[in-house]
């Protein structure tokens, strides 16, 4: 990222086996490099770090690669060279059980939602949950505050492929949001909400914030003053990462 020069952290193997790093960044890329095939360069010797607790809102133009960033960070992509460390976890070195088990703590909003459509909205909510192996019990009434804090604890038993666009949408956020993850990455996560709706979704990304959770969004329109005043913003312009604006300071949740 221009203006913040990294050096590579030393990498320590972690109990799992998987390589970890000490740092103070949530996330951190290291000359990172990513393209689709010849002249469709994505991102060229990025270095990046965002902090544990930081609330980043992802911007450039449409096909500049901000899904492909959050894709990198989760795993589902794989860069050209470079390194993806997230929580310390070297992404790219992972295999497939051990990056599920990483994945649990991310709660996710992907852009075409990825939800089961035969499910129904409290199915989709609790997988995070079950994932986790949390009980029944806890998974219901953890599921129904989520579910009621987005206006849709009517829609607890309503199959997903039946719900509306806006609906399906808070869903997805409901299910990123269910099990407290340490890090939410949501992908417009706003785009098919009214009014309303969307002032839903931003309240309970700053509370998810002000509790500590690490945030990055991609966003198609400017969010309110209260939350352009606790992110800040990382444009993405000719393949590399720039940062703008400082976040006020967080108070720290007792």
């Amino acid at each position: 990222m221009t203006g913040e020069a990294l050096s590579p952290p030393s990498v320590s193997e972690s109990d799992a086996g998987s390589k970890t790093v000490k740092s103070p960044a949530m996330v951190e890329c290291l000359h990172l490099h990513k393209a689709y095939g010849r002249g469709r360069g994505v991102f060229h010797d990025v270095d990046v770090r965002i902090h544990r607790g930081e609330f980043v809102c992802l911007t450039g133009p449409g096909g500049s690669g901000k899904t492909t960033f959050l894709n990198l960070l989760t795993g589902q992509e794989t860069p050209d060279s470079g390194i993806v460390l997230v929580d310390g976890v070297n992404v790219q070195t992972l295999g497939e059980q051990k990056l599920a088990r990483f994945r649990q703590r991310i709660g996710v909003v992907y852009q075409d939602l990825k939800l089961v459509p035969n499910w129904t909205v409290f199915e989709n909510v609790a997988l995070p949950l079950i994932a986790l192996s949390k009980g029944e019990a806890f998974a219901r009434q953890r599921v129904g505050q989520v579910l009621s804090s987005l206006r849709l604890q009517g829609k607890k038993t309503a199959v997903c492929e039946r719900l509306s666009e806006g609906e399906r949408q808070r869903t997805a956020v409901a299910r990123a949001l269910v099990h407290n993850p340490i890090l939410i990455l949501a992908d417009e996560p706003t785009a098919h909400l009214d009014n309303q709706d969307e002032a839903l979704v931003w309240g309970l990304l700053r509370n998810a914030h002000l509790a500590g959770t690490t945030i990055i969004i991609t966003c198609h329109q400017a969010p309110g003053i209260e939350m352009q005043e606790a992110m800040y913003r990382l444009q993405i312009c000719e393949q590399r990462l720039v940062r703008h604006g400082v976040p006020l300071p967080r108070q720290p949740v007792c």
